[in-house]
């Protein structure tokens, strides 16, 4: 994994944890598609794991600064990349409450377009994991057809969905630029 590649024993810790935040917005995205396909769901749960996330992202972020071998350049792009899959995890949270709040019902569009948010973030993981050219370019490739198919129409669900993919990409440049 990235942490690991830094070869010091002190970042083990950072490395867990970083590994239990990305399976938490894993757990997180499945259950924002719960929450859009199941009319009973409460908005809470969404909520409560955004908080944990939270919680080990903030974490992560005072491991990186206690004590750490890792060089001051990698400090920075390491701390961006734990922010921005924090917001990354918000901007899905945002979501689920802004539909929420609208009782609003996402259609078959918008439900596919949160389902290969999904799959992209699965081979996030992947790429995080084990860097490699190859699994980057399956990333990119799902995230570009996200953006393709979000060309499409223009409302304030596809702006959460457009603002998602961005924070995504955000990440995704941290982890590869991490790998420099």
């Amino acid at each position: 994994s990235i942490i690991q590649s830094f070869a010091n024993e002190d970042n083990a810790e950072l490395d867990n944890t970083l590994r239990r935040s990305l399976y938490l917005i894993k757990e997180l995205i499945n259950a924002s598609i719960n929450s859009f396909s199941n009319e009973n769901y409460n908005i809470r749960e969404v909520e409560n794991m955004d908080i944990e996330i939270d919680k080990f992202t903030n974490y992560c972020l005072r491991l990186i600064f206690k004590g750490s071998n890792i060089g001051s350049y990698k400090n920075i792009i390491l701390y961006n990349f734990i922010k921005n899959l924090e917001y990354f995890a918000d901007s899905i949270c945002i979501l689920c409450r802004y539909a929420r709040l609208k009782n609003y019902k996402l259609n078959k569009f918008e439900t596919e377009l949160i389902k290969e948010i999904s799959k992209m973030f699965d081979e996030f993981i992947k790429l995080y994991s084990n860097f490699s050219i190859t699994q980057s370019e399956k990333t990119v490739s799902i995230r570009m057809k996200i953006r393709r198919l979000l060309n499409k129409k223009n409302s304030k669900i596809e702006f959460e969905i457009r603002n998602i993919v961005r924070r995504f990409n955000d990440t995704l440049s941290n982890l590869i630029e991490l790998q420099f």
